[in-house]
């Protein structure tokens, strides 16, 4: 199954597929066609006890991977004997250290999940010798069951038929399904929370939850205390945004934000908090130069920021990583979406979404030659309505 909205990725992706295939022929037939590895066997093995360890790629997004977090407390709710592991990058490692579902974590790393366009050279990158050692620790690792919840090709062909895992189940959405035990059916018209608790039914999952739960630290905790104190911020006095995010159709203009943030300012005396991540300084530099009150909370840890967004009355930002942070903490949400549908990455309840139609949404591009596009199209009295109209509510 394909499911990969640009066109051009889509050729791309079907061109390697081509290219690839003959090399991959000889794992098909010797993996699948003994008629051993099976959707069937692995529920009954599930159920039987006979599957000791379940052993999760997510090297992924950090807002996939906070996503992810209802499928990882339905695994271990509904299979609670089983070792669960998790396979991630360094954002997921900082979402999942403290998470009681989890048994371990497994620091992987890969140089294709955050590109935003073709990049040969740092593909290749990825196949160093820390790669190829890292293949050889996880096939002692002696898995039993290997879930792919991104459905990355990559992910499958590079990485996860190369672990010596017993069964390989999960999504394939660009191609190489074939190379699972057990391809599952991909529901692209649900919320990104539901499709990838699916897996968990899929696997046989009798009840699944879909509230996303971060778990912060003690320490975490005390540093926003400080944090607070030290700005002299009053609890419930701060409004926390983000400017930053993928790709360009998912930002909102800067200029845009900070017309918000001198209105929150001036007509409700709210403090400003700007969080962000190290490749977002360039824009709070421009946010700060034109609103210099504005408190900065950048290149702090994942939990850091999460322990100051908790005590915000509201969060302000586009569709992006932050955005399912102050889902998981429950803090009130107003989120700018472009090019995706809030039917499958919104906030729902927890929050409300400025946007506005287009016949191409979702599109899948990373950069948009249409002006006025799906995002640069909506205007600062659109979100600043909502906003007032949420904090009165």
């Amino acid at each position: 199954m394909i499911l990969v909205v640009d066109k051009k990725r889509r050729l791309i992706i079907l061109f390697i597929i081509v290219l690839f295939s003959p090399f991959y022929l000889l794992y098909i037939l010797i993996k699948r066609n003994f008629g051993v590895r099976k959707k069937e066997k692995i529920i009954e093995d599930l159920a039987n006890g006979n599957i000791k360890n379940i052993y999760i790629n997510m090297a992924d997004r950090f807002g996939d991977n906070l996503l992810s977090m209802p499928l990882v407390a339905s695994l271990k709710k509904n299979f609670p004997n089983i070792r669960l592991v998790v396979l991630t990058n360094q954002a997921g490692k900082e979402i999942y250290k403290n998470n009681p579902h989890v048994d371990k974590i497994i620091l992987i790393k890969n140089n294709w999940i955050n590109q935003s366009s073709v990049d040969i050279i740092g593909f290749l990158k990825t196949f160093n010798k820390e790669y190829f050692k890292k293949i050889l620790e996880l096939r002692k690792e002696k898995i039993d069951l290997l879930l792919e919840i991104k459905g990355d090709f990559r992910n499958i062909i590079f990485f996860n038929i190369w672990l010596n895992a017993r069964f390989i189940a999960g999504y394939a959405l660009s191609g190489f399904g074939k190379l699972l035990d057990w391809e599952m059916e991909y529901e692209k018209n649900k919320h990104e929370i539901d499709v990838k608790l699916n897996i968990a039914k899929f696997l046989g999952a009798s009840s699944v939850n879909r509230k996303m739960n971060f778990y912060l630290a003690e320490e975490d905790q005390e540093f926003a205390r400080n944090f607070y104190k030290e700005k002299n911020i009053k609890e419930k006095t701060a409004v926390v945004i983000h400017v930053g995010g993928t790709w360009e159709p998912k930002l909102w203009m800067v200029d845009n934000f900070i017309e918000i943030g001198r209105r929150l300012k001036n007509k409700y005396g709210f403090k400003i908090i700007l969080i962000n991540k190290k490749s977002e300084e360039e824009k709070n530099k421009i946010f700060v130069a034109a609103m210099p009150e504005t408190i900065l909370a950048g290149n702090l840890t994942v939990g850091q920021s999460a322990a100051i967004m908790k005590n915000a009355v509201l969060f302000i930002g586009n569709d992006s990583g932050p955005m399912h942070l102050a889902r998981s903490l429950e803090v009130p949400i107003v989120v700018i979406i472009g090019a995706e549908l809030p039917s499958r990455v919104g906030p729902e309840e927890y929050g409300v979404v400025v946007r506005h139609d287009f016949t191409c949404q979702p599109c899948g591009q990373t950069i948009c030659k249409k002006h006025p596009n799906c995002i640069s199209g909506i205007e600062v009295d659109e979100v600043w309505q909502v906003i007032e109209k949420y904090l009165i509510f």
